[in-house]
């Protein structure tokens, strides 16, 4: 048999409900010995405290344990992944956006060092080569003159000689300004390029170099008209510097007299050119 008020105690505790066997008499409370009750009260109440503080122990213990810091112990260090390397889709899409990566960069500063290093520094201009200082030094041997005669540079047997247009070159030069009535102390014979180095092509920086000194030249003789000697000076890239030279002085152009001499069948050509300066001597 069974105390109803043993049912009521255990489901007021909370135990769930109480199974119980098939067959089981179920007393009323009044008809239940008043011993008997107070004897499962008696039992069951500690079994309840002892549920009831469980959950509280269980809770407080975790609390105490993160409020209570370790003493002196360092913080721990950060640890930062390492960068990977950038696919090549992902530096694609730097692309796509305009960036670069870091490795792009550091190659784009890289090949314009290399591109700095490659290019040649600009030549100084040399304050000795001008046409100032050039006049001052040939003032005492320059002396004024009706015709400047240039060639492009002295020739082997010149060099030998030591003087320009030496040789059956001078000879063949003579008779042509006597054909058209000038001699050669009536004018003043130089070469544009006065180095002993043969050199009949000479490039543009070089021309540029010399022309300060042949420049002074010039002024100093002040020419009415000033005669060219071979090939060269008929290119038309040289025309520019020519004009740079000559201003507005009269220019004539003829083969070079040991052209001449090697081909006789041009000295036609040059005694045109001849004509055309002796009218503009008079």
């Amino acid at each position: 048999m069974l105390s109803s008020r043993y049912l009521h105690l255990h489901e007021a505790l909370g135990l769930g409900p109480m199974w119980l066997k098939r067959g089981t008499v179920v007393l009323p409370a009044e008809s239940e010995p008043a011993g008997v009750v107070e004897a499962v009260e008696a039992a069951a109440l500690p079994q309840f405290q002892k549920q009831a503080a469980a959950p509280e122990n269980t809770v407080a213990k975790p609390v105490q344990q993160a409020a209570r810091p370790t003493p002196h112990e360092p913080a721990a260090p950060r640890r930062v992944a390492p960068t990977a390397p950038i696919s090549g889709a992902h530096a694609a899409t730097l692309a796509s956006l305009g960036l670069k990566t870091l490795r792009q960069k550091e190659w784009e500063a890289e090949a314009e060092a290399a591109a700095q290093q490659a290019v040649p520094a600009e030549p100084q201009p040399d304050p000795d080569n001008t046409v100032a200082r050039h006049k001052q030094r040939l003032s005492e041997t320059v002396r004024p003159a009706k015709l400047m005669i240039v060639s492009i540079c002295p020739s082997p047997e010149d060099n030998i000689a030591g003087r320009l247009f030496s040789g059956k070159v001078g000879e063949l030069l003579d008779n042509m300004l006597a054909a058209i009535g000038m001699n050669m102390q009536q004018s003043h014979p130089t070469s544009w390029l006065d180095a002993t180095e043969f050199n009949p092509n000479p490039d543009a920086a070089k021309l540029a170099r010399a022309l300060p000194r042949i420049r002074a030249e010039l002024e100093l003789a002040e020419p009415h008209a000033v005669l060219f000697l071979g090939q060269f000076f008929a290119a038309p890239e040289q025309a520019e510097i020519m004009d740079e030279l000559c201003g507005n002085l009269p220019v004539f152009t003829v083969p070079h007299p040991a052209r001449l001499l090697r081909h006789p069948q041009q000295k036609a050509e040059a005694w045109a050119e001849l004509k055309r300066l002796r009218e503009a001597l008079k």
